[in-house]
């Protein structure tokens, strides 16, 4: 695995503001899904797709780079809603 959760990454801070919205409400529901995304025949991403949604709200996006030679999130490309 890649050292993903690093500090300073968009992922990280990403996983950080969900941390803050359960710490104020652990009932708080967030639902995400992961989408690795690949260039030509490389086994290994370059980029993943983040979908995420808090209590039943919209859709937000997050598209992040893979640096490949640090192996962690360089930077966010997009931060988008979702309809």
């Amino acid at each position: 695995m890649s050292p993903v959760g690093w500090r300073g990454n968009s992922y990280f801070n990403l996983e950080n503001s969900w941390r803050g919205l359960l710490a104020k409400d652990p009932l708080t529901s967030i639902e995400v899904r992961i989408a690795p995304k690949y260039s030509g025949e490389s086994k290994v991403p370059d980029k993943f797709v983040v979908d995420y949604r808090i209590d039943d709200g919209d859709w937000g996006r997050r598209s992040m780079k893979i640096d490949g030679e640090q192996g962690f999130f360089a930077e966010k490309i997009a931060s988008d809603g979702l309809a």
